[in-house]
């Protein structure tokens, strides 16, 4: 699993497989579907967006501020061959799950063919 650099902040993401499709498992709360761009271009997925921080009545004094807000970028390089077609993202109570199909494995080993 490679992973892409960015300078923005990133949240915690889980990436899985299962029998038929890859997984991209988001831990995102307090935003909404239209919030998100995903995108998948050669071979690199990458999600997008801005968390704004939630408006407070006069100034808050803080004394701890954990919460990170502001524009976010994840950029993952898939470990498997996917159809960029079957890309599906849902977002539901704070996390955004992104599912692609995967594609069969490609015949690896020597390959001998006739010449003629």
């Amino acid at each position: 699993m490679g992973f892409v650099a960015s300078s923005k902040w990133k949240p915690p993401t889980d990436i899985y497989e299962t029998d038929e499709a890859l997984v991209v498992y988001m831990d995102i709360a307090g935003m909404h579907a239209e919030e998100f761009t995903v995108e998948y271009v050669d071979g690199v997925l990458t999600i997008a967006g801005e968390r704004t921080a939630r408006r407070h009545e006069g100034k808050p004094h803080y004394h701890a501020m954990e919460v990170q807000v502001g524009p976010f970028e994840r950029r993952f390089r898939l470990p498997v061959p996917v159809d960029p077609e079957s890309i599906r993202a849902s977002y539901e109570q704070g996390f955004l799950e992104v599912r692609l199909t995967k594609l069969p494995a490609r015949l690896s080993g020597p390959q001998s063919v006739r010449v003629q």
